[in-house]
Parts: structure tokens; C-alpha cells; sequence
């Protein structure tokens, strides 16, 4: 199983100053790349001086390890718990998942919108709807997409450890 992409993301319930995200990063910019790792921030449509989101995006695993680091040191200058909303992982795993056997599926099924797909989408949520806060998402095709949210701390490794064991009762 290896790891092609994953996105972290903060979704903050209190929009932090922008400030914050300049000291650390030494960059004012709302998309630039750090340590290898795409980094944008979504500012605050009424105060263009806030961030209500940043998202960490990388190949392989790069990506938790500088979020990891970031929530160390915001931690230390302001109470991350009451500022944010929720955590989210995105990735996409490289691993050969033959569902033929267990559910027997068209060889192409029209899924959302026009995209076609060989493979089937679980998930939590009613209509694969994404506006709460809680959920998770996979996507099993040629490769595996997993988007994972919660109010909670959650890491790249509990998520693909919860797609194991998933994968274990399909299969």
C-alpha cells in the first residue's frame, strides 16, 4: 500500500489573523510551497486580514508531518480548541482492492455527474453531502481516495489503519 497524495486541512470555527500564518511560514502569500509541501490559505471573505481555512498538500506524507509541526507552535500562541471546527484528511492510496467477488458491479457505473467509474463509493453521509462535520468518504477504483473530517485530532495513519479494517470486512 503506498501513499500517492493526502491534503490536510484546518477548518477554523473563529478565523485567525493572518499574521499567524506569516510568522511561522515567513511568507505572506495565500499558495506557496514549504519543505516541499503546496500550502494555501482560505481568507475571510468580509476580513482579508483573516484565514478561515489552510490546507496542507503534498505527494506521499509530507504534508501531516508539517501540519503536525504547525499545530505544535499555533498550540503555543492561542487555544487551538476553541478556534478550530475541524480536521480533514484527503488521500489517495495505491492498493489493488477487488470488490468482483464480494458485490458484482457493471463493468461502468455512472456515479456523479458525468464521471465514470469502475469501482464504488462508501460513505457516511446522506447524499455525500460534505457541508458538516463530521464524515468520511472513500472512493475505491483503481486507486483507493479517502476524505476524512472530524471535530477531533485525526492522522494519516489512524485513517489508513480505519480503511484496513474496513477493507478487511468487504473482502
Amino acid at each position: 500500500m503506498q501513499i500517492i497524495k493526502t491534503v490536510n486541512s484546518i477548518f477554523f470555527s473563529k478565523s485567525i489573523p493572518k499574521h499567524f500564518f506569516s510568522n511561522y511560514f515567513n511568507n505572506n502569500d495565500d499558495y506557496f510551497v514549504f519543505n516541499n509541501v503546496e500550502v494555501e490559505l482560505s481568507r475571510n471573505e468580509k476580513a482579508q486580514d483573516f484565514v478561515n481555512a489552510i490546507s496542507f498538500s503534498s505527494d506521499g506524507d509530507k504534508s501531516q508531518s508539517l501540519q503536525d509541526s504547525f499545530l505544535r507552535w499555533i498550540n503555543n500562541q492561542i487555544r487551538l480548541n476553541e478556534f478550530v471546527w475541524a480536521y480533514q484528511v484527503e488521500c489517495e492510496i495505491d492498493d489493488k482492492v477487488s470488490l468482483k467477488n464480494v458485490i458484482h458491479l457493471p463493468s461502468v457505473l455512472p456515479l456523479i455527474g458525468n464521471v465514470m467509474l469502475t469501482g464504488i463509493i462508501i460513505s457516511n453521509t446522506k447524499n455525500l453531502n460534505m457541508n458538516q462535520r463530521k464524515f468520511t468518504i472513500i472512493q475505491i477504483d483503481n486507486t483507493v481516495k479517502i476524505i476524512k473530517r472530524d471535530e477531533s485530532y485525526i492522522s494519516l495513519i489512524d485513517t489508513i489503519n480505519e480503511f484496513k479494517k474496513l477493507k478487511e470486512t468487504l473482502i
